[in-house]
């Protein structure tokens, strides 16, 4: 059974995962990982701030494939 959820996550929760984003930054030694966790934190500091964010779009069951 599937478990949907339809809620849109809230400023906060893109706030916590910039903020864990920045973190998993600062513990890595690669560069180029630090780099994508950076890029990451900075676009959900974008969402946190401007809640311009679109809920998932739920598939109904007459449109999964298989």
């Amino acid at each position: 059974m599937s478990q949907e959820n339809n809620r849109t996550p809230s400023p906060d929760y893109f706030a916590a995962r910039a903020v864990e984003e920045r973190r998993l930054a600062m513990a890595t030694t690669d560069a180029r990982a630090r780099a994508a966790h950076l890029e990451l934190a900075e676009r959900y500091a974008v969402l946190a701030r401007s809640g311009d964010y679109d809920q998932p779009e739920v598939i109904g069951e007459q449109q999964r494939a298989g």
